[in-house]
């Protein structure tokens, strides 16, 4: 059981959707990230996936949702 830190950065040329399927498939957390997309970015996501205990020093990265498994 692992508990994952969603973060995003609008960036171009990313494949953000693979790669958010690809660390943590939840529907949930899937939709609330797609919807944020949606709403905040004009352009495409990065969607970049830390394990809890990362310490994330990028003051660049923006805290947009919590996926729990």
């Amino acid at each position: 059981m692992y508990s994952y830190e969603i973060f995003y950065i609008c960036m171009i040329n990313i494949p953000w959707i693979k790669l958010y399927i690809s660390m943590c498939i939840t529907f949930q957390c899937l939709l609330s990230v797609i919807l944020l997309k949606v709403i905040k970015c004009k352009i495409p996501s990065e969607i970049i996936i830390f394990s809890k205990d990362y310490h994330l020093n990028k003051g660049n990265l923006k805290l947009t949702n919590r996926c729990d498994k």
